[in-house]
């Protein structure tokens, strides 16, 4: 699965070492991955986390950005220019990374941050709701790791 991301250094890797493994090793392994992003652990009881992250991480990317690009679409369909809708899509985006980052609001707590009752945002986070896009997004990223399941073995 690809990650584009590691391209500039924003990746996601996932990989498999046994619990008994020595800290130089570990440290040798998270350091060859290090150039390419951040990466992560898993052990050989948990190897299927593997096709989680792929889910996540490597096809993560088009789900996110399908999301952002339903964004912007919005944004033409009301007037605005590509170009204003996609800066405003992904200035958005660059924000909440950047909320995330620094501070110590978990993802939840920042959706519980921005919806004030009665609100536009709980306007919007309803109707989404209604809609089943919690729904779907869930069951499509389990349909990813059932594939992921179904690929490795072959």
């Amino acid at each position: 699965m690809s990650n584009l991301g590691v391209a500039y250094g924003k990746g996601m890797t996932a990989w498999v070492g046994s619990e008994d493994i020595d800290s130089k090793t570990r440290w040798m392994v998270q350091s060859l991955f290090s150039d390419l992003g951040n990466s992560i652990q898993v052990d050989l009881e948990n190897e299927n986390h593997i096709d989680v992250v792929t889910a996540l991480s490597g096809s993560g990317i088009a789900y996110l950005a399908q999301v952002f690009d339903t964004m912007k679409s919005v944004g033409v369909k009301q007037g605005m220019s590509e170009m204003d809708a996609e800066l405003t899509v992904l200035e958005t985006v660059s924000g909440v990374l950047a909320i995330f980052d620094n501070t110590e609001l978990s993802l939840n707590d920042i959706v519980k941050g921005v919806v004030s009752k009665g609100g536009t945002t709980e306007a919007g986070l309803k109707t989404m709701g209604v809609m089943g896009l919690e729904t779907a997004l869930k069951e499509g990223l389990e349909d990813t790791i059932s594939k992921c399941k179904d690929l490795s073995d072959y």
